[in-house]
């Protein structure tokens, strides 16, 4: 029987294993597909692979979740509650007709899932095996995605009107979830190659959204980096030195800015007077409609992605660009508070890790401010384009976390010091 069971219990780690790098390469290659798709609208066959590749990581996260319920017969809470609000938001979408299912699934089924089956792997997987496993996939799709981007920040630099009609910079926001991988796999040379270059490109994209996000989020991953190590006088020095360092990087930063004519300043100081680039004034449509909607669906919603079909602020299909509007909308009440508790929970998440000195806080803090930037100004939890990198590392961090084997380890080196 003891036989037996081993032998079952290496068969579905060995199968789980294959299954989470299957999932990583397909989520990555997407990624890949639809840098590409945004430069070629048009094509058919960029448009199938974007959308097998995920479809593809669905059904191998459904195929993993099997092999752990029969391993290991255990979920975390919040993946319940992940499942609980996929069924939730499917019966809302069928009920008013609003969306495809193959439309929900890859945009609003795949991420949550992305997020519960890293979790779960990394609960029963030690930190170096997930690096060791994941490191090379990312080290050969990450480049090719960021080398694929100059086409489009070229276009963009070489328009007049810095691409407002001449090409659309948008792709570069995946920079800002590469970015968290890296500094959750990477070693320190690729954390400051990767830095410097996705700074370097953000800075190009003239996008003031992602020039904050990362700018701040690179400052609190090196700051919560450095409270985990030395002492007080130690530390003291090391933050000295940042200061120093961080404002000679923003003078050289001001004089690329000036020098290549570069608006992020400008439009940051400017967000009144330009509306937020009309994101003022497509709030203010959103919540117009919702005061006119019926009791039910001011409460349960109208369904997934019924701002851009059935609002369509400022005249077209585009998102409200505010997570918390769009889950209003498309959720209703009951929507969005399970959303809002969730941010609230990754917040509590995040202060647990930097005070445990965890290994992961630091990277688990820049995706942090990328998750409550984006949610605020973008579209960051209403489709899986941006946020399938950033549910990765939460998975890999929380299920570290939770790592039963290396807490062991832990209480036996605390018991038997080596």
């Amino acid at each position: 029987m003891k036989i037996k069971s081993t032998f079952h219990f290496r068969v579905n780690r060995g199968v789980g294993y294959y299954l989470i790098s299957v999932i990583f390469l397909l989520i990555l290659s997407f990624s890949m597909f639809n840098i590409l798709l945004w430069s070629h609208d048009k094509s058919g066959i960029l448009k199938l692979c974007s959308k097998f590749s995920l479809l593809g990581a669905f059904a191998c996260e459904l195929a993993y979740l099997l092999v752990h319920m029969y391993a290991k017969r255990r979920f975390t809470v919040i993946s319940v509650v992940a499942f609980a609000f996929i069924i939730y938001e499917f019966v809302i979408t069928m009920l008013t007709n609003r969306y495809g299912i193959v439309g929900f699934v890859i945009d609003g089924a795949v991420w949550p899932l992305t997020f519960v089956t890293f979790e779960l792997y990394a609960m029963y997987t030690e930190r170096e095996v997930i690096r060791k496993q994941l490191h090379p996939i990312m080290l050969t799709i990450i480049p090719l995605c960021t080398l694929l981007l100059i086409t489009n920040i070229r276009i963009h630099l070489n328009s007049t009107n810095h691409g407002e009609n001449g090409g659309n910079v948008g792709p570069v926001y995946f920079l800002l979830s590469f970015m968290g991988l890296i500094l959750l796999l990477g070693s320190k040379k690729e954390k400051l190659i990767f830095a410097v270059w996705f700074s370097a490109m953000i800075l190009a994209s003239t996008k003031r959204g992602g020039f904050v996000i990362l700018a701040t989020g690179l400052c609190g991953y090196y700051i919560i980096n450095q409270t985990r190590r030395g002492n007080f006088r130690e530390k003291l020095k090391k933050y000295a030195k940042f200061i120093v360092l961080g404002v000679a990087v923003a003078i050289i930063v001001y004089y690329i800015m000036v020098q290549m004519q570069l608006e992020i300043l400008d439009r940051l100081l400017n967000m009144q007077e330009d509306e937020g680039s009309g994101r003022f004034e497509a709030w203010a449509k959103v919540l117009l409609f919702y005061r006119r909607s019926g009791l039910f669906k001011k409460i349960f919603g109208h369904g997934f992605h019924a701002v851009p079909f059935e609002v369509k602020p400022l005249g077209h299909n585009i998102y409200a660009h505010d997570s918390y509007l769009e889950t209003l909308y498309d959720f209703g009440l009951v929507g969005v508070t399970v959303l809002i508790i969730v941010v609230l929970w990754l917040c509590v998440q995040a202060l647990k890790l930097i005070k445990s000195r965890n290994p992961d806080a630091a990277a688990i803090t820049y995706t942090l401010v990328e998750i409550l930037v984006l949610s605020l100004i973008g579209y960051f939890f209403d489709e899986s384009r941006f946020i399938l990198c950033v549910a990765i590392v939460w998975g890999i961090a929380l299920g570290n976390n939770m790592n039963y084997r290396e807490k062991i380890l832990r209480k036996i080196k605390e018991v038997i010091p080596c």
